[in-house]
């Protein structure tokens, strides 16, 4: 960066970093003299795969709703995720007419992440079923809703992926969620208390759920591959 700045051009970055790799990128600027007056930074708090939009054509789309609803939880098992809370409310439910899954790796360079011992306790478990990797493309249609509880998000894909597919979304409301609350079949909820979650999925069981044509045409008309590029390639052009 401080070489591209070296000869006197004018020079701008753009960030895609997300997440804890923030912290470190900001200290180096910082430790190379690097000011907001001699080359400003713009940060998207979202990464590559946001930014890339959604490849629609490669999603497999639910076609209708389990009469006993599939929960599922798709993340990092990092615990700002809110991988604890998601267990927590299975267990709350445990012996309702629902199943819950979890979906998703450890990630020991991650100091939130769950170890390993943490990861064969959760296998453990009767009243949640571990699935570890998952293609999202080709899988995520076999639930019914999906759950977020992360405490903070730069853009969740998880959730726009789940709400193109025909999913309901259950999420805790941030700046990376309230997007949801354009969708249909969608829920933000402004607390954390697993009792507030644990009431919207008591709700949900009871009553009769339909796909939403709404949010796959409003997805591919504002999340897609080809809407994306386009907005960015007149970004540039503006430039």
């Amino acid at each position: 960066v401080v070489g591209l700045g070296a000869d006197g051009k004018k020079v701008g970055v753009i960030s895609t970093i997300n997440g804890d790799a923030n912290i470190g990128f900001y200290k180096e600027l910082a430790a190379a003299g690097i000011k907001a007056d001699d080359i400003p930074v713009v940060a998207f708090s979202v990464g590559e795969e946001e930014l890339s939009g959604l490849d629609t054509k490669n999603y497999v789309l639910k076609k209708s709703f389990n009469n006993n609803l599939k929960v599922i939880f798709a993340s990092r098992l990092l615990k700002d995720k809110g991988i604890n809370e998601f267990i927590e409310l299975a267990k709350s439910l445990k012996g309702s007419n629902m199943e819950f899954f979890i979906a998703g790796d450890i990630d020991l360079g991650n100091p939130e992440s769950l170890s390993f011992n943490e990861l064969e306790n959760l296998k453990k478990l009767d009243y949640v079923n571990y699935l570890g990797f998952v293609n999202i493309e080709n899988e995520i249609h076999k639930y019914d809703v999906l759950v977020s509880l992360s405490a903070h998000e730069g853009f969740s894909r998880i959730l726009l992926e789940s709400s193109f597919v025909g999913l309901y979304v259950v999420s805790f409301e941030n700046s990376g969620t309230k997007f949801i609350s354009e969708l249909e079949n969608s829920k933000l909820i402004s607390n954390l208390n697993i009792d507030s979650f644990k009431e919207v999925l008591e709700n949900l069981q009871e009553t009769k759920l339909s796909l939403s044509n709404k949010n796959r045409d409003l997805i591919e008309r504002n999340y897609s591959s080809n809407k994306i590029a386009k907005q960015f390639n007149n970004i540039y052009k503006s430039i």
